[in-house]
């Protein structure tokens, strides 16, 4: 009798510590998902930052063309 109640007893710390890591497993899945929307999110702000960067360089450049910065550049060391 006695063994079968040992028996017993590990089928039922089996089965609470299957449920306990499915718990855990989950939770580490959801956390790991959590932390790849973070960085995603990340990559994509630097992205269009960087675009806006480039936007507003380019609207710059199109402001102060390069041909007449430089000739105001030789005027002015001419002078």
């Amino acid at each position: 009798m006695t063994k079968f109640k040992n028996l017993e007893h590990f089928r039922l710390f089996g089965v609470a510590s299957s449920i306990f890591i499915v718990i855990v497993m989950t939770w580490c899945v959801i956390l790991q998902l959590l932390v790849a929307f973070f960085f995603v999110m990340l990559l994509l702000s630097y992205v269009s930052m960087r675009q806006y960067d480039v936007i507003q360089t380019q609207r710059h450049r199109s402001l102060f063309p390069l041909s007449s910065v430089n000739n105001i550049h030789t005027q002015y060391a001419t002078i």
